[in-house]
């Protein structure tokens, strides 16, 4: 009788927990321009959304640039398919690096030079991909996507 109370005890709090207590899926919302302000410190232009059946892009331009700064979240992304996506980025790009120390596994990449040069970070966590490409370096693209994390 006790395991049954505990038990259902124990279901009660699992199922009752507030909603604000469990993470937030994947949304546009998690990547406001209020947050790549705070964390990239790049002030953009409209969220521009893209959305299948197993991938959100938010995009939004820089000073009329499109896509200057892009979160991807996709899921469904085996570690096969995520080596394999590296692979294609390292012979595409010159400078193509492991990241350590978040998520699964991930690398970053950059592209151009100047006021305009990218950063693109591609991090895997379980079945999942989280992708950020910005104008801004790779220690703000760390933690931009170690606040998506939780999410996906």
């Amino acid at each position: 009788m006790l395991r049954l109370s505990l038990a259902l005890a124990v279901a009660l709090v699992v199922f009752a927990a507030p909603a604000a207590a469990r993470s937030e899926a994947p949304s546009c919302h998690l990547v406001s321009p209020a947050v790549i302000r705070s964390v990239l410190g790049v002030t953009v232009g409209p969220l521009t959304r893209q959305a299948d059946h197993s991938t959100l892009v938010c995009s939004y331009s820089v000073t009329g640039v499109p896509d200057a700064v892009k979160v991807t979240f996709e899921s469904g992304v085996s570690s096969a398919e995520f080596s394999a996506t590296r692979t294609s980025f390292a012979h595409a790009y010159q400078h193509v690096r492991a990241v350590h120390g978040i998520g699964d596994s991930a690398f970053e990449a950059s592209q151009g030079t100047g006021p305009f040069a990218s950063t693109l970070l591609f991090v895997h966590k379980g079945s999942n991909e989280i992708g950020v490409t910005a104008v801004a370096s790779l220690a703000r693209c760390e933690r931009l996507a170690r606040l998506l994390l939780p999410h996906v």
